[in-house]
């Protein structure tokens, strides 16, 4: 090693021992240091009420997506689908192409993909 390399060592403070061993003075860190003190003052109820609520959106969607699927069979467009069903064409279009990408998933998994995208 030359001279450089040892100088370049000696500076390096990811080499030092002094990196890794740990202080006597510092308070070790846990799980509770970065918990959010909000989290506790929530209702148990609210959590349920918006579970429930998105159980009932992806049931929509769901239901939409079968609807999309079985218009589509029947050769109908997208556009022509959303005037059928009293929604927006790019959400009959998505769902399309959520259908085309995954043909083998079920409605419920292209629902999901589309409540999250």
């Amino acid at each position: 090693m030359s001279t450089q390399d040892k100088e370049q060592a000696e500076l390096d403070w990811e080499l030092t021992d002094e990196f890794y061993s740990q202080d006597a003075g510092k308070k070790e860190m846990s799980l509770e240091d970065f918990m959010d003190d909000t989290s506790a003052d929530l209702n148990a109820d609210s959590g349920l009420d918006a579970s429930a609520e998105a159980s009932a959106r992806l049931q929509q969607v769901a239901a939409d997506v079968s609807r999309v699927l079985a218009l589509s069979s029947q050769g109908k467009m997208a556009a022509d689908i959303a005037a059928e069903m009293g929604v927006e064409a790019s959400y009959v279009s998505d769902i399309m192409v959520c259908i085309q990408a995954f043909p083998e998933d079920n409605p419920l998994a292209v629902a999901r993909l589309i409540v999250m995208g």
